[in-house]
């Protein structure tokens, strides 16, 4: 009996230190996956905001808000609807940005040209500011005339 308890003498040191080593992995594991699930919810969150301000843009121009413009100019929206963000504040606008550029297109081909064809095309690009673009709109405005 006494042999037997030899061989197993520092056996427990080897358990505590693999045991100690699983926990370890498993912990950064946890963590990193953390770190990416706030990393996805930062980015969907600009995303959203961006996605809503390009629409409603998109839909002031297009839709409802302006009637056609020979000369393309519409303009920016600098309000939009208030929202508030998943920590219930409102959202701060002012840290994005709207490009809106209007260009008149040939209906059948839908190529660009620089003459009035009584139909419009609207490209809104929205995006934190000083940074790319985090989506892009399109949309069509018809002469009703």
């Amino acid at each position: 009996m006494s042999s037997l308890l030899k061989q197993e003498k520092g056996f427990a040191m080897v358990e505590a230190a693999l045991a100690i080593l699983l926990l370890g992995i498993i912990t950064v594991s946890f963590y990193s996956a953390l770190a990416n699930t706030y990393t996805s919810s930062f980015i969907a969150e600009k995303r959203a905001i961006s996605l809503r301000m390009a629409q409603q843009q998109l839909e002031n121009v297009v839709k409802w808000g302006q009637t056609y413009n020979k000369s393309k100019n519409y303009s920016t929206l600098t309000t939009f609807d208030p929202v508030n963000d998943d920590n219930g504040n409102p959202i701060d606008y002012s840290k994005y940005t709207l490009d809106c550029s209007y260009y008149w297109i040939v209906p059948d081909t839908g190529e660009i040209t620089t003459s009035d064809t009584d139909l419009q095309k609207a490209v809104i690009a929205a995006g934190l500011s000083g940074q790319n673009y985090i989506i892009t709109l399109e949309g069509y405005k018809v002469n009703p005339n």
